[in-house]
């Protein structure tokens, strides 16, 4: 027999360690009380002396529903499991009579459990499956890691009654084209979003001219729109430094909307500026709250030829494709000459492009064969290459 005493022990620690997880999980929690209180097994004066500080919303969802909560609670705290078992056990022998009930809704639970995917199980995931996947950047991915496992400490210091050090909700991705950057904040916002940080994985990626209206006073309303847009998730901002390259003031009226979404919005959305390393240094000297707020640097360096190569390679195989050994010491020597003649040289995207090229010119001279075979369909050869 639960005392009401022990009901109350328990159902504080339910509600407690949810809202450490999220607000939103705890609204989910709560939906799951509602649902019992409209089954007539539960005693609603008991209820009632659980809830008495807790406003339930109102639901038409079936019993099954609950578990969604479950398992976002416990896919964050894989420790505490059984505790969470346990103390919903007791709560529900407090508040329901029909105790085959409540061993029905428990087996539910029980169920779940070895195929939930815990925070940590999903953070290696996405660093071992994207994050290491990636060629080169060896000191963004270091950045990127001690980030995250700043994150999962805090948490578990806020769990234990400790104080938590800040993390870094907007970041400057310093560098040339094509080096990864929109890729890296895909892949922050992915672990974000899985530490429960943002509310939304998605990337909103955006320049200056959808930010920039053509009339005066306007840049302001184009940019709360955006804004409004990437709230909860990422907004991704390339070549910033470009709003502040002009002496008008479309750009300034730009970066002040920006900087008071950024105070307002500290806690749940994620911006990165990003662009060549001494415009970006420039742009934020350009206005005080930007270093202010922008306190976490990444530095994407060009891609040596072993890298690029390896890039190609790697494009090359994903798309059915192959290269002689022979040609491929040929393009190495024409991406190392075009690398060291081109002030603005794109990496990865040259690379991209360049594979593009070879394709279609592959493509002409293949067609000019009556019956091409499978060899001759994947194999790009020098002759493709060249303009």
């Amino acid at each position: 027999m639960i005392t009401p005493g022990e009901a109350k022990i328990s159902f504080s620690w339910l509600i407690q360690n949810t809202i450490q997880t999220s607000q939103k999980d705890l609204t989910e929690l709560l939906v799951f009380f509602r649902v019992l209180s409209n089954s007539d097994a539960i005693n609603h004066d008991k209820l009632e002396y659980l809830l008495d500080y807790y406003s339930l919303p109102e639901t038409n969802q079936k019993d099954i529903f609950v578990l969604e909560s479950y398992k976002k609670f416990i896919s964050k705290q894989t420790e505490e499991k059984e505790n969470y078992l346990n103390n919903l056990s007791k709560i529900l022998d407090y508040i329901n009579d029909n105790s085959l009930k409540n061993k029905q809704l428990l087996a539910l639970f029980r169920a779940e459990m070895p195929n939930l995917k815990y925070e940590k199980d999903e953070m290696d995931s996405i660093i071992k499956d994207k994050l290491e996947n990636l060629i080169g950047l060896q000191n963004v991915k270091a950045e990127i890691k001690n980030l995250q496992n700043l994150a999962l400490i805090n948490k578990k210091r806020k769990m234990n009654g400790l104080k938590t050090n800040s993390i870094a909700m907007h970041m400057v991705f310093q560098g040339p084209p094509g080096t990864g950057k929109t890729t890296i904040a895909r892949i922050i916002g992915e672990i974000y979003y899985a530490l429960g940080i943002i509310s939304r994985k998605e990337v909103l990626e955006v320049a200056r001219e959808d930010l920039v209206a053509e009339y005066l006073g306007q840049s302001e309303i184009k940019t709360k729109k955006v804004l409004e847009m990437a709230k909860g998730g990422v907004l991704f901002i390339d070549e910033a430094y470009s709003l502040s390259d002009s002496e008008d003031d479309y750009g300034k009226s730009v970066i002040n909307t920006l900087l008071k979404f950024m105070e307002d919005h500290r806690d749940d959305t994620l911006i990165i500026i990003a662009g060549y390393t001494d415009e970006m240094t420039k742009f934020l000297k350009s206005n005080p709250g930007l270093e202010s707020r922008f306190n976490t640097i990444l530095l994407f360096p060009n891609y040596t030829t072993d890298e690029l190569m390896e890039i190609l390679k790697k494009r090359v195989k994903s798309s059915d494709y192959q290269i002689d050994e022979e040609d491929l010491l040929v393009i190495k020597e024409m991406i190392s000459k075009i690398k060291k003649e081109e002030k603005t040289f794109s990496n990865g995207r040259y690379i991209r492009n360049m594979l593009e090229k070879a394709m279609k010119q592959q493509a002409s001279r293949l067609i000019e064969i009556d019956c091409p075979t499978k060899k001759d369909l994947m194999t790009l050869k020098i002759e493709d290459f060249r303009d």
